[in-house]
């Protein structure tokens, strides 16, 4: 059966400062496939935006949790109740809980179910765009080994939950100093444990792997790095399916310039697609920003294995 087409298809190119309006006929099938594209990478970039506020939820997090120990630690400004220090704390783990949350059910997410009625088939990021099962599979299966071998991760699932539905998740802030043994070093401190309601919550094979003492800011290093691991898979996973879907959109694009008889000369265009039954568009922006994140995404964070001083140690003798 022959392919159908759409012949009435009106363009607008916009190409560097130039542009154009002409008519243009396709295939049903490309456009769909070029709209399909379209619509994927837009969800793609959607997700590369959770996982850097993720990121940056989690460096604010962090960066509080250092500024008050150097506040109550060296500082006069003893004027900073420990009231205030716990609300900050709590107001920027509860930011960073949360986009965790989010990009994990975009990840992967178990729908819920009704009583009485059967399980339903969980969902990935990947085969939701691009059916493909093998890689859902993967997905599934490395999410299980990171809830396996991170207890941090698993804790702070628990710990969003608790968050969202019960209470702040910590009330109890220890800041202070020691000295080092072996040096003449002051180490300032700030550690803050999670609440013991939430130990109740935990089901028993949790119970058995958590800590004795549940620290929060060694709780969301791991759950930071657990998101952060499988979603680095993931990448790595849809990274050539990403990229076929850049090449549709840039082979279309050089198409219409050409055929405009315009030039990209700084890379960038802008094309509008409408017709009877069509209206989206496609531009340059969209494309690199996809291709120059994923580019860089090589590795997944080390909170746990990270430690910072304000000096380079200096080499044995």
């Amino acid at each position: 059966m022959p392919d159908l087409h759409e012949p009435d298809i009106r363009l607008s190119v916009f190409a560097g400062n130039d542009h154009k309006f002409l008519k243009h006929s396709m295939s049903v099938s490309d456009i769909e496939s070029l709209r399909d594209s379209r619509d994927r990478l837009i969800k793609v970039i959607e997700l590369l935006d959770i996982y850097e506020q993720l990121i940056d939820a989690q460096i604010d997090s962090k960066a509080v949790m250092f500024k008050y120990a150097l506040v109550r630690g060296v500082s006069i400004r003893r004027d900073v109740s420990f009231r205030t220090i716990r609300n900050e704390v709590n107001r920027n783990v509860f930011n960073t809980l949360n986009f965790g949350k989010l990009l994990l059910d975009k990840i992967s997410y178990q729908p819920p179910n009704k009583e009485g009625q059967p399980q339903k088939p969980r969902r990935t990021f990947i085969k939701e765009l691009w059916h493909d099962t093998d890689k859902h599979q993967q997905i599934l299966i490395k999410r299980q080994e990171i809830y396996d071998t991170n207890i941090n991760y698993v804790l702070g699932q628990y710990l969003r939950n608790y968050a969202q539905h019960n209470s702040v998740v910590s009330n109890t802030i220890h800041i202070g100093v020691h000295h080092e043994r072996d040096t003449s070093n002051m180490v300032k401190y700030f550690s803050t444990t999670i609440r013991t309601e939430l130990l109740n919550r935990l089901n028993r094979e949790a119970q058995e792997r958590a800590p004795e003492v549940i620290e929060l800011p060694i709780t969301m290093d791991g759950y930071v790095d657990g998101i952060s691991e499988l979603y680095c898979y993931m990448i790595e996973l849809m990274r050539e399916l990403v990229f076929n879907d850049i090449q549709r959109v840039m082979d279309f694009a050089e198409l219409a310039v050409t055929k405009a008889e315009l030039e990209m000369k700084d890379g960038s265009f802008v094309i509008e697609i409408s017709s009877s039954c069509y209206n989206f568009y496609v531009n340059s922006t969209l494309c690199e920003t996809i291709s120059t994140t994923i580019s860089k995404t090589n590795y997944p964070t080390q909170f746990q294995k990270t430690t910072f001083t304000n000096s380079k140690n200096k080499k044995q003798d």
